[in-house]
């Protein structure tokens, strides 16, 4: 969307709508934001106001009524200060904005390592750049073999529209002949559940409980406390649950859907396996696992009405 927002309509700005934000992604429009152009050039970035294009009887918010006060939401994006100061990083000197390479880094040659830090930078082309990275992986993999080359897969990074778990990458690497991948625990998750209790001093409005909790400890107990024969041995089953409950005790409705989250746990593995299985990938690391072995575990818990407990 571009379109000259002066009453005249002939300031020669335009207003562009941007998700201006770490991750860069517009996932619910939280982060929209209106972005003033003129000559190539960034004139100033706000809020998006929802009042632009719709009335608000049009959108029909929400609102709450409670103790004499009324709750509604704002007609404009709460951006934060990282957004609203993103024209500063755009036309920072510090930015980087071309590819550099050490004056005496030679790829094919001497590289010089001991005077990483030290070194002045010399700006080369884009084409450059890209035979450096490809050469430097073609020698790693020639010497190591391809799962030495990690790949971090995020849910972070300024990567806007291209696609928000960095999937291109990984497709790229496994036509290239595989690699090791790194995935982080979902912090930015966490952070939000931790951060609502500080900020609103609630749960987030119409968010449970997490629940995620339970499930991984029915996968821990189907992965380290089975029998051969699919079925869960009593002793090492009770000893897990024993030591997790000393730090963290089930709660109610915990302890009620244990049987579920076991077969849940089950039930995900076996899909997961089957997929390897008949979905095979070229990659180092991918080696498919026998599938009847989760599907034992789970024919086993649909069985047994009551699992071991303490």
């Amino acid at each position: 969307m571009a379109e000259d927002m002066s009453k005249t309509g002939a300031s020669g700005e335009t207003t562009l709508i941007r998700d201006i934000s770490f991750c860069g992604v517009p996932e619910n429009g939280s982060n929209a934001s209106m972005v003033d152009v003129k000559d190539g050039k960034i004139v100033r970035i706000r809020p998006m106001h929802y009042d632009w294009k719709y009335k608000k009887a049009d959108l029909n918010p929400w609102k709450f009524e409670v103790r004499g006060s009324t709750f509604e939401p704002s007609m404009k994006t709460l951006i934060p200060p990282y957004s609203i100061a993103y024209k500063k990083r755009v036309y920072s000197p510090a930015r980087i904005r071309y590819p550099m390479q050490r004056v005496d880094f030679d790829p094919n040659g001497e590289r010089n390592p001991q005077n990483r830090g030290k070194s002045k930078y010399k700006r080369i082309s884009w084409d450059e750049a890209l035979d450096i990275i490809v050469g430097e992986m073609t020698r790693i993999k020639e010497k190591y073999g391809p799962t030495a080359l990690l790949y971090q897969c995020d849910q972070h990074g300024e990567n806007k529209v291209v696609q928000a778990c960095h999937g291109a990458g990984r497709k790229l690497l496994r036509a290239w002949g595989g690699f090791t991948l790194q995935i982080r625990q979902p912090d930015s998750w966490e952070g939000w559940w931790w951060g609502s209790k500080h900020f609103w001093g609630c749960e987030p409005v119409g968010q449970g409980k997490q629940s995620n909790l339970l499930y991984d400890v029915a996968i821990t107990v189907n992965d380290w406390c089975m029998g051969a024969d699919g079925k869960l041995d009593a002793e090492r089953a009770r000893a897990m649950l024993r030591a997790y409950h000393s730090a963290r005790p089930f709660t109610a409705k915990e302890a009620d859907v244990w049987p579920l989250a076991l077969r849940l746990a089950a039930l995900r593995f076996w899909i997961s396996r089957l997929y390897d299985l008949h979905l095979p990938r070229d990659a180092e690391m991918v080696k498919p696992h026998d599938p009847e072995h989760f599907k034992r575990i789970l024919q086993n818990h649909i069985a047994t009405a009551q699992p071991v407990w303490l």
